[in-house]
């Protein structure tokens, strides 16, 4: 960004150029490294609610993992953008089960402090340990958990959960009927608890079957270069038994395939 705001001094518009001079999915990637966090994500979100039925797990993803300020500045550029509030959007093209517990999470802050509270742990464990998975989204008192504790509460919840139920929660929330709920909590399990895990799986998502998502590639890339590359490499390499680098390097090709390698290894060197 502050190159971008040196160069325009001179005269030029960078970006301008960047458009007339590049093509394809590499003039798009150098675009994205352009906006500032809340700007992209905004714009993902944009993407994610097009079409006839909207992209419910990406919009769990921006929604869920992103700090309590960031989201905020997320869903205010969002509305700069498009003129619109992102909960009016979910209260008409949301499913039914899904809609009214998402816009009350909106409204939640997660604690962001390296907190563990074992009494709050015990006592969100029992209440979801009370209530049947397929019930557990119509909780106010079930969603505040999920939306409040800070991830290493939120694992030992979990682990506490298994010792009343004999069972993992994450196999617990594969038991709920609506595939709509079933996205819903294992998403937000998932980015808050092992967001690494979870991006390590979208890249394989992204390379997997004939063809590249170069959309879904490109957002994981941008969106955790800087934050956590490094685990979501091992978590790949662990996984799939191949490094981030070589997935790149098979699926893609010329400026755009090394950049995306320069992004995901620019800050350590790591071959995962």
């Amino acid at each position: 960004r502050d190159a971008y705001n040196q160069f325009c001094t001179g005269g030029t518009d960078l970006i301008q150029n960047v458009q007339k001079q590049l093509s394809g999915d590499f003039r798009d990637l150098i675009l994205k490294l352009f906006l500032t966090r809340a700007e992209f994500d905004a714009e993902e979100l944009m993407r994610a609610f097009q079409g006839f039925s909207p992209d419910e797990e990406t919009i769990y993803e921006i929604l869920f993992n992103r700090p309590n300020a960031l989201r905020e500045d997320i869903l205010e550029s969002f509305y700069t953008k498009t003129g619109k509030l992102v909960e009016n959007l979910i209260e008409s093209g949301f499913h039914k089960y899904t809609k009214t517990p998402l816009k009350k999470m909106l409204r939640i802050n997660r604690c962001e402090e390296m907190r563990l509270d074992l009494g709050l742990c015990e006592r969100a464990s029992q209440a979801i340990a009370n209530v049947s998975p397929n019930d557990w989204i119509t909780y106010d008192e079930i969603l505040n958990y999920f939306g409040q504790l800070t991830p290493a509460e939120l694992l030992l919840m979990g682990r506490l959960y298994k010792e009343k139920k004999g069972q993992n929660i994450l196999d617990a929330i594969d038991t709920i009927k609506s595939k709509h709920k079933q996205v819903f909590f294992r998403t937000l399990y998932y980015v808050v608890v092992n967001p690494a895990e979870y991006f390590s799986n979208k890249i394989n998502q992204s390379v997997r079957g004939f063809g590249t998502d170069e959309k879904l590639l490109a957002r994981v890339i941008v969106n955790r270069y800087d934050i956590d590359m490094s685990n979501i490499k091992k978590y790949y390499w662990q996984t799939y038994n191949e490094s981030v680098r070589k997935t790149i390097e098979d699926d893609c090709s010329g400026s755009y395939k090394r950049l995306l390698i320069g992004l995901a290894h620019q800050l350590d060197t790591n071959e995962f």
